[in-house]
């Protein structure tokens, strides 16, 4: 039956959001982010990961959730630890500045738990990569691109910045890369 098509469909997690002669099927679900603990020993991904995997998980499942209390009960079974501890007393009824909404609860966890000072970190991390005798080329490479798109450093700029980082056996070797305009980062 068509009923039974779509919970096939549901139960394999294939199934995109559509309509088929009257029955509404649901999006197919995403995985859950991991829950957020706000403790570094415990979190295997950061809060900015984090809190785009939730938001994400809400806009792609949306039919999954009939409702906003559904939304904000979906963000409060992710936190765990010290963030459901922190969290507990703006959930009271009594609380002043109680959290009603999905989206005032997103506001609150990117107030308290979004590092102010990543921006600035970013750029210290950035000035201070240097690769060392032993390190893997292209996991430095990598680093360099995360920290330089952190820093919001243009393009352009990335070749002369990379250059500079390497060990001196590298930047010897690709001297004539480096020289040569047509080369870009990308193929330096």
């Amino acid at each position: 039956t068509i009923a039974d098509s779509a919970t096939d469909g549901l139960l394999r997690g294939t199934t995109p959001a559509s309509t088929i002669e009257g029955t509404t099927r649901r999006s197919a679900k995403i995985s859950d982010p991991p829950l957020f603990y706000n403790n570094k020993d415990k979190d295997t991904i950061t809060f900015n990961t984090w809190i785009r995997q939730v938001e994400n998980k809400l806009d792609v499942n949306h039919d999954h959730y009939e409702n906003d209390r559904a939304r904000q009960s979906y963000i409060e079974f992710r936190l765990a630890g010290k963030a459901s501890y922190q969290l507990e007393p703006y959930l009271e009824e009594a609380h002043p500045n109680q959290i009603k909404t999905s989206a005032s609860l997103i506001a609150w966890l990117k107030n308290e738990f979004r590092n102010v000072n990543r921006a600035e970190e970013a750029i210290e991390e950035f000035e201070a990569l240097r690769m060392k005798p032993g390190d893997e080329y292209h996991s430095f490479r990598n680093e360099f691109v995360r920290l330089a798109g952190e820093c919001r450093k243009t393009r352009s700029e990335w070749k002369k910045e990379f250059k500079r980082r390497l060990l001196p056996i590298f930047q010897d070797k690709l001297i004539r890369e480096y020289i040569d305009d047509t080369v870009d980062f990308e193929l330096y």
